[in-house]
């Protein structure tokens, strides 16, 4: 009756041995796909903390495209007690608002 019963087990087992391999790579894909989706939160929490820390204002403005159109771009702007109290520190032409908070992160926070 044993034998039985485990040679029932190991056709089970074999049958199920490319279900499984399917389990797992889709485990793992899911897996990667949490680990690059935390990668950019912690770089998007670097950016807003940035902001905060800073306590730099991020703008949109218009790209004019030669039409009735305009495209966006972003402005990062600094505060200063002198004059010019408002400041742009970091500044893109495409619409990427975190671009603007890398360029102004790579000026160090200075007036460009």
């Amino acid at each position: 009756m044993e034998r039985v019963a485990f040679a029932m087990w190991l056709d089970d087992a074999e049958r199920a041995a490319p279900n499984v391999a399917k389990w797992l790579a889709a485990k793992a894909a899911a897996l990667s796909a949490i680990q690059s989706r935390d990668a950019g939160l912690r770089e998007d929490t670097v950016l807003l903390d940035a902001l905060r820390d800073q306590s730099w204002d991020l703008r949109c403005f218009p790209v004019p495209t030669g039409g009735d159109d305009a495209d966006i771009g972003w402005r990062v702007v600094g505060h200063w007690m002198a004059e010019p109290r408002e400041r742009v520190v970091g500044e893109v032409y495409h619409d990427e608002p975190r671009d603007a908070i890398r360029a102004a992160l790579q000026m160090g926070g200075e007036k460009p």
